[in-house]
């Protein structure tokens, strides 16, 4: 389930997103779409943890992702637009590589590249938003 109210992001004067709320009931398929700079990016930023909102709130299973972003880092997946493997790097270095995109530190992807599935809960059953 999610849930957005009142949703706002700026940065500095200018407003990427602009009062939006919506809901996804649990079990419902649900599109963003939208033009380029309609603030589609920004607020999937938020819901993922990667951005914290300026004002409004967020809610997904019931968890804040201000607050909460470990909890809510288990209660979704990436699949990126495109193709986003390099086929020229080996397997540890593309973890290493999409790792760093969410924080993870060099060290922890290049020695323990199981740690990617610790963040991301792969191998557990996860909830269908």
């Amino acid at each position: 389930m999610i849930r957005v109210q009142n949703l706002v992001k700026r940065f500095g004067d200018f407003t990427a997103v602009n009062d939006i709320s919506f809901e996804v009931p649990k079990g419902e398929i649900f599109a963003f779409l939208g033009p380029n700079g309609a603030g589609k990016t920004t607020t999937i930023k938020m819901l993922t943890t990667l951005l914290p909102p300026t004002s409004g709130s967020l809610e997904l299973n019931g968890l804040d992702p201000a607050r909460q972003q470990n909890e809510v880092r288990q209660q979704f997946g990436i699949v990126f637009q495109d193709p986003s493997l390099d086929q020229d790097l080996t397997a540890a270095e593309n973890l290493e590589l999409h790792g760093s995109s969410i924080t993870f530190r060099k060290k922890s992807v290049a020695s323990d590249p199981k740690c990617c599935c610790s963040f991301s809960s792969c191998g557990t059953a996860g909830t269908l938003l």
